[in-house]
């Protein structure tokens, strides 16, 4: 019996919605420069001092730039993913359950859902996806 993607996919998305995991897109990252750019314009205007003011001002600048651009990775999963993504989601997922677990692929989805165990493996999988092969950062 051929395992439906979408039905694996949702309970993804439930498993990482229940665990309220949530990724950054971009922003780390954007934050992080405008921390380092106002740092050395601080310190090349001001010396020693300036890198502290400037820190400390690019932080407060980054937070506000970067102010609720933090997505689920369970909204992510369920809406922004193609078709080719999503069953590479799947059989990345299938991969690490069956390789810890023999378990008929049609159990699964329940599985993922009801059992810890299978749940942790699954979500420990969904972030590894996340971060290795779609670049997202996950906030813990």
């Amino acid at each position: 019996i051929k395992m439906s993607t979408q039905e694996i996919v949702s309970a993804l998305s439930i498993l990482a919605n229940n665990e309220n995991v949530q990724v950054t897109v971009q922003e780390s990252a954007k934050g992080a420069a405008i921390c380092a750019i106002s740092a050395l314009v601080g310190g090349l205007l001001m010396g020693p001092r300036g890198l502290a003011v400037g820190g400390s001002m690019g932080a407060i600048a980054a937070y506000g730039l970067t102010e609720g651009k933090f997505k689920s990775l369970g909204e992510i999963i369920a809406n922004e993913l193609s078709e080719s993504e999503r069953e590479a989601l799947k059989d990345h997922v299938l991969n690490a359950i069956t390789s810890v677990r023999p378990i008929d692929a049609v159990k699964v989805v329940g599985l993922i859902l009801r059992n810890e165990e299978i749940g942790n493996i699954a979500l420990n999988a969904v972030k590894s996806f996340a971060t290795q092969r779609m670049g997202l950062s996950i906030v813990d």
